[in-house]
This record gives C-alpha cells, structure tokens and sequence, in this order.
C-alpha cells in the first residue's frame, strides 16, 4: 500500500464507526471483526477523516489543538494513517 500523501483525503471505512464506551467514556473504533480502543490523538485524526480534507488540512488542525512542532505532529499523524490503511479501516482519496 502507498504511503499516504499529504494531497490524499483519508476517509473511514463504511463498515468502521467511531464510538464512545458509555461506561468508560474512551474512544473506540467499532468494525466487523472486533474492536479498537483509541487514544484521545488517534480518536481526534479519526474524527477528521470525512473523505473531505487533506492529510495537510488534517494536520494543520491538529497542530492548532496540540502542542508540538509541525513536523513531529505530521509525522505522527501519516504513522497513524498508515496503520489503520493497513488494516483496512480507512481510506486514502488519492487527489
């Protein structure tokens, strides 16, 4: 699978959904095969993946709401894309 570019629009899979457990009130990603329990930046990465914005857009976001260089946050977010494409729970809209 290629890399995600900063051009392509990271879309989540029909079948995967963002959640909320009503009991512990983490982050989970919900998909056929079972369940994801998130950390709060991969739950915020996901919630931006609406197959509308970049992966530059969804970064420049994310730098506006946590703290760290551009680059580390960049870096941060295309390691998380990939591993959930591998996985098949989300998609890059190439341009």
């Amino acid at each position: 699978m290629p890399l995600p570019i900063e051009s392509c629009r990271p879309k989540l899979a029909g079948y995967a959904r963002l959640h909320t457990d009503p009991v512990t009130r983490r982050p989970l990603l919900l998909y056929p095969e079972g369940v994801l329990q998130l950390e709060e930046t991969t739950a915020a990465i996901l919630s931006l993946c609406e197959g509308n914005s970049t992966v530059a857009e969804i970064t420049s976001r994310l730098v506006e709401r946590y703290e760290g260089s551009h680059e580390e946050i960049a870096r941060d977010v295309m390691e998380c894309l990939r591993a959930l494409a591998a996985r098949g729970l989300i998609r890059l809209i190439e341009p």
